[in-house]
């Protein structure tokens, strides 16, 4: 409790800049800890026929693998290079095809348009947020599906 008998918080992050450099340290310092895991994506597609997908934010390629798993053509773009280098050797060692590029979700432009679109918990802040959701909606196919799950923003 703090003194004001309020409920006891984490560190507020909302000052914070989590930069390129300071992901892709995280990653490098302790890979399972830098990572949020979701139980919902796999939920979300299971009605959608396979087919291509974006996973905008991708990390250590833990949504990307399951989505390759299950037949899908699967594209992950995340900013962390250590993180895509992570991505790429557990695709290999799953023996998965998928692929892994490094890019700021702020200004990367997707080569072509997806069937799926998704990006958890991977969403840069401010003005970062709208270029990268524009992105997104850029490399959606008509009638395509575009999943976002974000921290709750002030």
């Amino acid at each position: 409790m703090n003194t004001d008998g309020g409920p006891k918080h984490a560190v507020d992050f909302s000052d914070f800049e989590m930069d390129q450099h300071f992901w892709n340290e995280s990653y490098k310092e302790n890979a399972q800890q830098a990572t949020v895991e979701d139980f919902f994506v796999e939920e979300e597609i299971a009605g959608l026929k396979p087919g291509s997908a974006l996973d905008m934010g991708c990390g250590t390629g833990n949504n990307s693998l399951m989505l390759a798993e299950k037949g899908w053509s699967v594209t992950g773009v995340d900013w962390a290079e250590h993180a895509i280098k992570l991505a790429n050797e557990a695709a290999q060692e799953q023996g998965l095809e998928a692929t892994f590029l490094v890019g700021d979700l702020t200004n990367w432009k997707a080569p072509q348009q997806y069937d799926l679109v998704i990006s958890t918990f991977a969403m840069p802040a401010g003005e970062g947020m709208k270029s990268a959701v524009a992105t997104m909606v850029a490399a959606l196919k008509p009638g395509g599906t575009l999943i976002i799950c974000e921290w709750i923003r002030r």
